[in-house]
């Protein structure tokens, strides 16, 4: 059986993992999106897209055939002390909204999305845990 994964955040350090980890398995094809264009490779096609951006975020993501898995491991700072990021949260939120809405909504073969977090997800970056 072939899959097709959508990984989002795909040039990040979480997101290039994945990338490299499926690409390694021939019954995976990879489209790996981020805002910038990923350099060109034999196993994965890249798409530059923001995915804040509803709009396009839908219209890209249609135009991609067959997608059966979502890899999500996309997180945007904020810029300034790391304390600031609790007022990123709806920006980090919409961008997941915009990917998953996108998929379900053109995509039958849709089997998982996988939401990868790291340890900023947790606060780990507010000082130390108590």
């Amino acid at each position: 059986m072939a899959f097709k994964a959508i990984v989002i955040g795909a040039l990040g350090v979480i997101g290039r993992y994945i990338v490299e980890r499926l690409g390694k398995d021939p019954s995976w094809e990879i489209v790996g999106v981020s805002r910038r264009q990923g350099p060109s490779r034999k196993s994965v096609q890249y798409l530059a897209l923001d995915v804040l951006d509803a709009k396009a975020c839908e219209q890209r993501i249609q135009s991609i055939d067959g997608i059966t898995h979502v890899f999500y491991a996309a997180f945007q700072p904020t810029q300034g002390p790391a304390a600031g990021y609790a007022s990123n949260i709806e920006a980090n939120r919409d961008m997941l909204v915009n990917t998953v809405s996108a998929v379900v909504k053109n995509h039958a073969s849709l089997q998982r999305v996988v939401l990868v977090t790291g340890t900023k997800y947790y606060g780990v970056h507010l000082g130390p845990i108590k």
